[in-house]
């Protein structure tokens, strides 16, 4: 493998391995919770009685009041008992809550496909526009019912028509239909900006549960705004909705749109957690296998891994297998890491998808197979998991299990772009910087490193580092090379740390320290690069280290892994 193959790849892996260590987010295939926001001028008393006269509409509030917490204290199974009842007595809403309930381990119960699609097939029976959408979306992905694409596409048609006519006459869930229809591009074209301008309606119209998928939109995509994500997200979370808690507390996790809080985070995963939901199970497990807020305890992960995968979550099955896929805790097993994902994949959980595609892009515990794991990629893509649409990008980058195609993984990585995906960006930014299927353009190779910089992408930060160093499309600028040589490194870039070494040794943007240079390198040693070892070797060879054997130590050292052993 050449260099620069060799390197793409060690930045491919880099980029992989650090989004799955920062990911706490509570992000599903499945929605969250349902509901319109409970009538503030309506006491408890006055809703028992209509709910206990057979008010449909007040059976589903007070049970809604009990799954989050409102008006009476968080019970979940009450909650769940008035919800059935306000079903049986027609209740779109409530049949709605229910679907979503099982359909994502939420409000206390363990994920059923089987019955979250009866849920929304009386749902549609009854003329909901979601119930429409979503019993398509289970026949386009095979949830619960037989896969069967014509089936999806003529149930979109019908919830985009119910959606329009029932968004006329006020209706906040079929106006949330809407968003997530232009959102998602369920039968029609994505459409941001419509998707976002059906959820704000939505939730001008009391459906707490728009405002979080308006925060979902600010979190991702080209114009991200985290801090507009975090208000939006706490909106929904003092609505109670457990979806929205999760997410706050990821985004403290992080430290997006907010100061980074561990505790903070911890809190509001516990609190998604009371209020039935699942996946703030693997985001507390999370924190423990990331050591964030608490002390690093991989069996505390696994436990709470398992706990989430027992109520069904295939976010709980994938990080089980990512822990043996890595070693972490438990004996480092791809066998293991293969049969989870394999479970969670059979629920069409698009991570465990891309990983299955992983393994066999590498010859982890298969056979390694490029087009197989083109196979698995599109299956991901097609569930909607953006990552494995940039893997499908590489794989056109590279010709691997296919044939070259420049073009092609532009495509592959708009989309990747569309959701938000850093290394989507960066891979863009390659593209225009070598001029592989556009003319060569460092001014628009810039501008995507920056995107994707801007994201959080240390590989961008170092490329930009780069450009500035030997004055790719800009004046060469040593300084503002460091500096961001330096946001590189801090982002755990190896090759950053590298460069940094390599200017301190020959003064460049910085006065010549040789004693720092070896500081930077080692470092850099420290994170797998080659070349760095060599430059070691190199300082001991002019002496500006110490000894001839220590310096064949290292340049031998750099040599055996430049070759792969």
């Amino acid at each position: 493998m050449n260099t620069a193959m060799h390197r793409y790849f060690r930045l491919a892996w880099l980029s992989s391995l650090l989004a799955f260590m920062a990911t706490a987010t509570l992000a599903s295939n499945s929605r969250a919770d349902t509901g319109v926001a409970t009538k503030p001028d309506q006491t408890l008393a006055e809703l028992q009685t209509k709910a206990n006269a057979g008010d449909a509409a007040a059976m589903y509030e007070l049970g809604m009041d009990y799954q989050r917490g409102k008006l009476v204290e968080l019970d979940l199974a009450k909650g769940r008992e008035w919800l059935e009842k306000a079903a049986a007595a027609g209740s779109i809403p409530a049949m709605d809550r229910l679907a979503d309930m099982y359909s994502a381990a939420d409000g206390g119960v363990a994920r059923n496909d089987a019955v979250a699609f009866g849920w929304y097939q009386k749902e549609a029976d009854a003329g909901g526009s979601m119930g429409m959408l979503f019993v398509g979306k289970f026949y386009a992905d095979g949830r619960g019912v037989a896969k069967d694409a014509d089936q999806a596409a003529k149930l979109y048609a019908q919830a985009l028509a119910a959606a329009q006519r029932d968004s006329q006459t006020g209706d906040p869930l079929a106006m949330r239909a809407l968003g997530l229809i232009y959102g998602r591009g369920f039968g029609v074209g994505k459409d941001r900006a419509l998707a976002k301008a059906w959820y704000l309606k939505a939730a001008d119209a009391g459906d707490t549960v728009a405002m979080v998928y308006i925060g979902a939109l600010y979190r991702r995509g080209e114009d991200r705004d985290y801090k507009e994500a975090f208000r939006w997200y706490c909106k929904g979370a003092d609505a109670g909705i457990s979806y929205a808690m999760g997410a706050v507390g990821s985004l403290y996790q992080n430290g997006l749109g907010v100061e980074e809080d561990y505790k903070q985070a911890m809190t509001w995963y516990r609190s998604s957690l009371a209020a039935g939901n699942s996946n703030a199970m693997v985001a507390i497990g999370n924190l423990y296998r990331d050591g964030v807020g608490v002390e690093k305890d991989y069996a505390q992960a696994m436990t709470w891994y398992r706990k989430a995968a027992d109520t069904g979550n295939p976010y709980g099955m994938w990080s089980i297998g990512s822990l043996y896929q890595n070693g972490l805790g438990v004996r480092q097993d791809y066998k293991e890491a293969v049969a989870w994902y394999r479970k969670a994949a059979d629920v069409n959980y698009g991570p465990a998808l891309k990983d299955i595609g992983y393994m066999y892009q590498n010859g982890l515990s298969v056979a390694k197979d490029y087009k197989e794991a083109m196979t698995w990629y599109r299956k991901a893509a097609e569930a909607e998991n953006a990552a494995a649409m940039v893997d499908i990008g590489v794989m056109y980058e590279f010709g691997l299990g296919v044939d070259k195609d420049y073009q092609a993984a532009m495509i592959w990585y708009r989309k990747g772009v569309d959701d938000g995906e850093s290394f989507a960006m960066f891979r863009i930014g390659e593209l225009y910087g070598y001029g592989h299927g556009v003319k060569k353009d460092y001014t628009q190779a810039m501008a995507w490193d920056r995107k994707a910089a801007d994201a959080g992408n240390a590989n961008a930060m170092y490329r930009i580092g780069s450009m500035y160093q030997y004055g790719y499309g800009v004046d060469t600028d040593y300084k503002e090379a460091m500096t961001w040589y330096r946001k590189a490194a801090d982002g755990g870039n190896a090759f950053a740390m590298c460069e940094i070494g390599e200017l301190y040794l020959k003064g460049l943007g910085v006065e010549k320290d040789y004693k720092e240079a070896l500081t930077w390198y080692r470092k850099a040693v420290d994170g797998g690069d080659s070349t760095a070892m060599g430059a070691i070797g190199n300082m001991y060879k002019t002496a500006l280290a110490w000894t001839k054997t220590t310096n064949k130590q290292w340049r031998g050292i750099a040599g055996r892994l430049a070759r792969g052993m």
